[in-house]
């Protein structure tokens, strides 16, 4: 028999620890974390046969573990690809929020269920069963981790993205030479400005305006990429006409 809660406990105040070590700023009462270092984020892995004998305390420690930055994957092996009958670790791990243990509830889902049973009733090539327990098991991840970083105060901070290592096609102008700046004016349109020996990308805080920011970075990329495909079309045309020549 398993013991999935002494597990769970154990990276869940192993995820604590390192949170109340990282961001000092959350322990200070500070609504926006900002100036400290993101925390790191975990993500427990759980291969086990489905059978377990502390069901009780594996919902405390769910419970507890919405808390924590941390996301349990609950992996059930077994030989029945053709079951339809739900089982107990499936129905726990699926629960959500909807988990309740004396009326304490999650804060917020933290758990994903995958059977490898199912996946292998739907892809029988090594490759293909492979990527598709990844994809089951990661496919929550990201939500999860948002739900907690967007609880705990946390905010997006504006990336800083080097030009030369984001776009390497830009071979007929320096990069080391562009800077291009996105900003919000005090009208709410965007501008635009360049300099020479800085590359910086600055996005406003509002989505909409960071959306549109990344949305001209891309027609940018775009048109630079098609800027040099049409100079390598004429570089070797002019070495085919020398060479025939």
């Amino acid at each position: 028999m398993a013991h999935l809660s002494h597990v769970i406990y154990y990276v869940a105040k192993l995820a604590q620890n390192s949170l109340s070590r990282a961001s000092p700023a959350l322990s200070s009462g500070m609504e926006t974390i900002t100036d400290y270092n993101a925390p790191n984020y975990f993500v427990l892995v759980i291969i086990t046969r489905g059978v377990f004998d502390d069901l009780k305390e594996t919902v405390q420690a769910i419970i507890f573990a919405s808390r924590s930055p941390i996301s349990i994957i609950l992996v059930e092996i077994c030989n029945d690809q053709k079951r339809e009958e739900i089982t107990e670790l499936e129905r726990l791990a699926t629960a959500g929020t909807r988990l309740n243990y004396h009326g304490r509830k999650p804060e917020r889902d933290c758990t994903q269920y995958v059977s490898i049973a199912s996946c292998r009733f739907e892809e029988s090539k090594p490759n293909d069963l492979k990527a598709l327990i990844a994809e089951r098991g990661l496919s929550t991840i990201g939500q999860q981790m948002c739900t907690w970083m967007l609880r705990n105060g946390y905010q997006k901070v504006p990336p800083t993205v080097d030009m030369q290592m984001l776009d390497p096609i830009l071979t007929d102008v320096p990069a080391q030479n562009i800077s291009l700046t996105v900003q919000s004016n005090r009208s709410g349109g965007p501008s635009t400005s360049t300099s020479s020996n800085a590359t910086t990308i600055s996005r406003p805080t509002s989505w909409k305006r960071s959306l549109f920011n990344q949305f001209s970075l891309r027609q940018f990329r775009k048109t630079s990429k098609q800027r040099n495909q049409n100079n390598q079309k004429q570089l070797n045309s002019a070495g085919n006409r020398s060479t025939s020549t």
